[in-house]
C-alpha cells in the first residue's frame, strides 16, 4: 500500500499548540449546528437520520463545512454528494468545528451519492464511542488554516485528544486515519480496512494540493490501547520521525503493521500483538528507538515480524516472560534508529 496518498486532493502544513486537553465522553449532548457566520449553503434535513446537503466543491473538489457543533448520534448522519445542477460531486468533504464543542460521533457517517474522502477537524477533540464511517475518513484533533476564502495554507494541530471506542467499521470501503498527538483506543474496535496514524509538525512547508509532504515535530506524544481493548483491522501503520510512543496494554490483532517512531512501544502485561497473514512474504516492522515487552504475548502467523530497536528488552528472556508462537513465520531482531 502505498501511504502517500493519503490527502491526495489537500496539502497540510502543521502548527503546533501545546495545550493538553481530553474530550469529555460525559458530554452526550447530539447536535449539528452549521455556523452562520461563515459563508456556506449547506442544509440539514432532520429525518430519520440527519442528513447534511453539504457545500458545493470547488474547482478542485474541495467541499468545506463549517459547524459550531458536529455531534452524531446513534441514528447516524448521510452527508448528500450526490451531483446537482451540473455542479460536480465533492472529491473531499471537510467537516470543521470552528468553536469551543468538541465533537462526539456515536453512529456511523455515510455519504451518499459519489464516494469522497471525508476530513473531520476539530482543535477540541473527537470522541467516537460506536462510530463507523462507509468511506475513507481522516480525523483531525486540530483546525484548517486559510490564507483567503478559497485558498487553505494547512491545518493546525494541538494534542487535544482523539478517542476512539468500539469502532464498528466493518463496511468501510477505505481507510481510517487519524493525524493528532494524543489518541487512545479502548473497547473492541474493528476496521475492515487500515488503520493509519500520522504525527506531523512545522518544520517544513507544501502547498502544493497533489503532493503533500507530512511534516515532523518533536514533541513526545503517544498512541494507547487501554488495557482490555482491541484493535482489529487489515493494518496498523504509525509514521512519525519525532518521539511518538506507543502503549499497548490490549490486543493489537492485524494482517500487517508497520510502526516506524524514534519513539517507544511498550508491551505490558498480559497485552498482546498477533499478526496474522495469508501472504507469507509478507513483512511487518517495529522500528523505534527502544522495544520493551513484560510478560507479553507475540503471536505471528504466516508472516515475518522486523523489530528493530537500539534498546531492546524483554524483562530478562522472551521465552521465560514472554510467549512467542511462530507459525510458518520469521523472527528479525537488530538495531533500530541510530542515536
Amino acid at each position: 500500500m502505498n501511504k502517500k496518498s493519503l490527502f491526495k486532493y489537500i496539502s497540510l502544513s502543521v502548527f503546533i499548540n501545546s495545550s493538553v486537553s481530553i474530550a469529555d465522553n460525559n458530554n452526550q449532548t447530539n447536535h449539528i449546528i452549521p455556523d452562520q457566520n461563515k459563508p456556506q449553503t449547506l442544509t440539514i434535513d432532520n429525518k430519520n437520520i440527519d442528513t447534511v446537503n453539504i457545500n458545493p466543491a470547488d474547482k478542485g473538489g474541495l467541499s468545506h463545512n463549517y459547524y459550531i457543533k458536529f455531534n452524531i448520534d446513534e441514528k447516524g448522519l448521510i452527508l448528500n454528494n450526490k451531483k446537482q445542477d451540473n455542479i460536480p460531486a465533492a472529491k473531499m468533504i471537510i467537516s470543521e468545528v470552528t468553536s469551543k464543542n468538541p465533537s462526539y460521533i456515536n453512529g456511523i457517517i455515510e455519504i451518499a451519492g459519489e464516494d469522497a474522502h471525508h476530513l473531520i477537524v476539530n482543535p477540541n477533540g473527537i470522541s467516537c464511542n460506536g462510530c463507523g464511517f462507509t468511506n475513507e475518513t481522516t480525523l483531525v484533533s486540530g483546525k484548517i488554516i486559510k490564507l483567503n476564502q478559497s485558498d487553505i495554507k494547512g491545518i493546525s494541530y494541538n494534542r487535544k485528544a482523539i478517542i476512539i471506542n468500539n469502532l464498528r467499521n466493518e463496511r468501510a470501503k477505505g481507510d481510517l486515519n487519524i493525524i493528532s498527538n494524543n489518541i487512545k483506543f479502548s473497547g473492541k474496535n474493528i476496521n475492515n480496512k487500515n488503520i493509519n496514524i500520522y504525527s506531523m509538525g512545522s518544520d517544513n512547508f507544501n502547498k502544493n494540493v497533489q503532493n503533500p509532504e507530512l511534516i515532523t515535530q518533536r514533541r513526545a506524544t503517544h498512541v494507547k490501547i487501554k488495557k482490555l481493548a482491541s484493535i482489529t483491522s487489515g493494518g496498523l501503520f504509525i509514521r512519525s520521525d519525532h518521539r511518538y510512543n506507543i502503549k499497548n496494554y490490549g490486543l493489537i490483532d492485524v494482517n500487517e503493521l508497520n510502526i516506524t517512531s524514534k519513539g517507544h512501544y511498550y508491551g505490558a502485561q498480559k497485552s498482546k500483538l498477533r499478526i496474522s497473514s495469508e501472504n507469507t512474504k509478507q513483512s511487518s516492522i517495529l522500528n523505534l528507538r527502544q522495544a520493551k515487552f513484560y510478560k507479553s504475548e507475540i503471536e505471528i502467523n504466516n508472516s515475518a515480524l522486523m523489530i528493530s530497536a537500539n534498546n531492546l528488552s524483554n524483562n530478562n528472556d522472551i521465552e521465560k516472560n514472554n510467549q512467542l508462537r511462530l507459525t510458518n513465520s520469521r523472527l528479525y531482531i537488530g538495531g533500530g534508529f541510530d542515536y
